[in-house]
């Protein structure tokens, strides 16, 4: 190659480093932090129910009760971060406190048992109507994506799942039961009748959810999402044994499907620009 032509080589190449610097630089994304604080609401519905489960009365007699658990009407709180490093699509984590608190009921049989105590009547009935604080702390990995990317209102769909620790038992079931003491002074020994000795503490939960923002100013915008929360629960399947200690029950689990709205608060976080020479 002669030196004219190696000459025209530089240049060229020189010419086309030049021109594709700036192409990087004007097309290049600016990654986007977006902090949010949710609050909410989350459904409930039947959860478990044992029909016939016998309870001991002393010294030789049996009681038949019915015994359920119905997950109630909660809230849900959490904490998200998003980071878009395109346009449309973000990358999610979240840590969420899920209310599914549940209630106890227990239905009594036709006739109880000769009990000059009443210790299984008691029980039933502070067992009935008993509001327990069940619940579930979730932390989440997922993408957002938002069909639209700029504007003051951006609708997005998300999906997010990860592990979660259940806070008490989904299936222990007792109550108090009033009794004298030798002294006279009234007691409140607790009667299980349906137990749980190794309660379930880790299970999943994933979220499907449906939103729209509102933005505020540029550094905040309002959020509303609605939710489809999916997560394993155990359950009660059958009867406990009654002449075993706790009366532990069979255990198995039921995915559940909770449907959930949240509104939120968001705080926009973007990478400045730096400047360029043209």
């Amino acid at each position: 190659m002669n030196r004219t032509a190696a000459r025209r080589t530089a240049l060229a190449a020189s010419l086309l480093v030049a021109l594709a610097g700036p192409a990087r630089a004007q097309s290049a994304e600016n990654p986007m932090l977006i902090l949010t604080v949710t609050g909410g609401w989350i459904t409930g519905g039947e959860m478990w129910r044992v029909s016939r489960q016998p309870a001991l009365v002393a010294p030789a007699g049996v009681d038949t009760v019915g015994l359920e658990r119905r997950l109630q009407t909660g809230a849900v709180v959490g904490v998200d971060a998003t980071l878009f490093r395109s346009p449309h699509i973000g990358y999610s984590v979240g840590l969420t406190f899920l209310g599914v608190s549940t209630e106890s009921r227990c239905a009594p049989p036709a006739q109880w048992a000769v009990d000059p105590n009443y210790v299984n009547e008691h029980a039933c009935s502070d067992v009935q109507g008993r509001n327990l604080g069940t619940s579930a702390v979730a932390i989440q990995f997922g993408l957002t994506w938002r069909p639209i990317a700029t504007g003051g209102i951006q609708p997005y769909l998300k999906g997010v799942a990860g592990p979660a620790y259940l806070g008490e038992s989904f299936v222990e079931t007792s109550g108090t039961v009033p009794l004298p003491n030798d002294s006279g002074q009234i007691t409140y020994p607790v009667k299980t009748l349906l137990g749980d000795p190794n309660p379930r503490t880790l299970t999943w939960v994933a979220t499907l959810s449906a939103g729209v923002t509102l933005a505020m100013s540029p550094g905040a915008q309002f959020r509303f999402e609605a939710r489809e929360v999916l997560t394993d629960l155990p359950v009660a399947t059958g009867p406990g044994n009654p002449l075993t200690q706790g009366t532990p029950a069979p255990i198995g689990s039921r995915i559940f499907h909770l449907p959930s709205f949240t509104v939120g608060l968001d705080i926009v976080l973007e990478q400045a620009r730096r400047p360029h020479r043209y």
